[in-house]
Parts: structure tokens; sequence; C-alpha cells
């Protein structure tokens, strides 16, 4: 079976890599504002402006509020292993957001997001996130929109981890304890070598059409990963769920050489779908198949 991800990611030229002066920004400029041409004082920090921003100091958000708000195509925006954060207690807001509009060339890195209502919150926006590190968000960890690059990021105890539109990547992350999916993808996205634990689902690909490969799904309360029709699901560890390790519900996916073990359900899928070279032992269902109509190849190996 054929699969072509149309990922129209190109890194050279989607996020410009020419020099730019770095504007610097602490608590002090954040209240005094003006680190942008529109940029009042107090929070949010507003970057009207394409460049590159780095954090010289933590970020206490107070009064209620976001954190930074980013209204311009490429802005890089560096948090220097600072963190942002309300105050006291939680926040309604996001700490980091492009105020639903769309942008792109949007680059986050770097640094901490705790503590608010959506972490990082760039779902319109064409976005490269990488190393971050966000936890206790009430809705969504980090939210990133079509054709994004989510890469070697840690997303805890939120509701869900990481969002991401079509056309993105998300590799080499880490999503632990969060109330619904670690991982959560809509349509023709690449998700490998993710760590996804402890979560409700570990990984879901809504719409179906993804690439997942190479994870370790391990200990979610519901699937480990879970797919819409015609995703590659491939090369997967993933054990210890409580319901399926790895579920195909609408058909028409390729499930090939995972390793599947000690689940609630093995691999339960709709046909017509491909079944070949997995590992599937001491689950107590070892394979569940809701149609028929499916090829099944070496399984369970001898």
């Amino acid at each position: 079976m054929g699969y072509v991800f149309a990922l129209l990611i190109v890194v050279i030229g989607i996020f410009p890599t020419s020099a730019r002066s770095q504007t610097l920004i602490d608590q002090n400029f954040a209240q005094k504002g003006g680190v942008t041409p529109t940029d009042a004082p107090g929070f949010p920090i507003t970057l009207d402006s394409p460049g590159s921003y780095r954090l010289m100091s933590n970020l206490l958000v107070w009064p209620p509020s976001d954190g930074i708000v980013i209204t311009s195509d490429d802005v890089t925006l560096d948090l220097n292993g600072f963190n942002i954060r309300p105050q006291w207690g939680s926040n309604s807001f996001s700490g980091i957001t492009d105020a639903g509009n769309s942008y792109k060339g949007i680059v986050v890195r770097n640094g901490s997001v705790r503590g608010f209502e959506t972490g990082v919150e760039l779902y319109q926006s064409q976005v490269v996130i990488s190393q971050l590190h966000v936890s206790y968000a009430e809705s969504v960890g980090i939210d990133a929109g079509p054709s994004s690059i989510v890469t070697d990021n840690t997303s805890n105890y939120n509701r869900t981890g990481i969002i991401v539109d079509f056309n993105s990547i998300v590799r080499g992350n880490a999503t632990r304890g969060n109330v619904n999916d670690g991982i959560w993808a809509h349509d023709t996205v690449i998700i490998d070598g993710n760590v996804s634990a402890q979560n409700g689902n570990g990984i879901r690909c809504q719409i179906g059409r993804c690439n997942i490969s190479s994870n370790a799904v391990h200990f979610n309360q519901f699937d480990g990963i879970q797919s819409d029709a015609g995703s590659l699901i491939r090369h997967n560890t993933v054990s210890e769920n409580n319901h399926a390790g790895v579920a195909c519900s609408s058909g028409s996916c390729s499930i090939l050489g995972n390793a599947v073990h000690r689940n609630q359900i093995g691999i339960v899928t709709y046909c017509p779908s491909v079944l070949a070279d997995n590992a599937s032992l001491n689950n107590i269902s070892e394979l569940l198949l809701l149609s028929p109509g499916c090829t099944q190849g070496n399984y369970p190996p001898p």
C-alpha cells in the first residue's frame, strides 16, 4: 500500500535565517512597555515586528492576561532557559499566543511555560516549537497550526499535551500525565520518535493518513495509538495501555512491525487494513478485526 504524505514543509525558505538584531526582554521591560511599537506597559508583551527576541529573566504575568502575543510573521522568540508563568496560581489566558490570527515563520524555543489555560497557543500559525517544557495548562500544553514542526519538547500534566494541525511534524517529544491525549494530530502528520505515557490516549490521529513511527507508548488510560483511516503505524513499542495497544477505527491502515505487549487488546482495526510482522504478546486479547477483509502477514510471529 502506497502512502504519500504531502508535507509542504521546507525549513529553509519557510523560516528565514538572515541575521537580525536581537531585542532583549525582561520583567522590567514588560512593565515599562515599548518592546515593539505597539507594546503597551504591562502584560501582554506584544511582538508586532519581524525579528529575534530573547528573554533575559523569568516573566511573572500579573494581572491575569496572556504572557506574550505575537502579531507578525517571521518572529523568533528564544526563552533562553527562563520561564513564563502567572505570578499567583493559574491563569485563564495563554503563555504565548497568536491571538487566533495566522502568521508564518514563527519560532519559539528553549524555556518553560507553566500554569496558563493554554501554554503555547499558536494554532493558526506556521511555527517551529522546540525545547520547551510546558506543564499544568488547564486546556492544551502546545497547540500548533498547519505545516508546523514540534520537536524535542516536554508537555506534561495538561488536559491535552500537544495538538498539531495537518501537514506537520511531531518528533522527539515527551508527553506524560495529560488527561486527554498525549499527542493529538489532525490529518497527514508525521509523528515519530516520541514518548507518550500515562495520558488518556497516548497518540491520536484524527481524520487519519498519519505516519506514526518509532514511538514508545506506555501506561495510558485508554488506547496507546489510535487513528482514523489510512495511517501507516509501524515500528512502535506499545505496552501496558488499558484498552488497545494499536487501534485503527476506520480501516485502511497499515500496521507493520510493532511491538505490542501487555495491553487489554493488542491490535484492533476495521478492514481493509494490512497487518504484518507485529510482535503482539501477552495481551488479554491479541487481535480484534471489526469487519472482514484484512490482510495478515507474519502475525503473530513464530
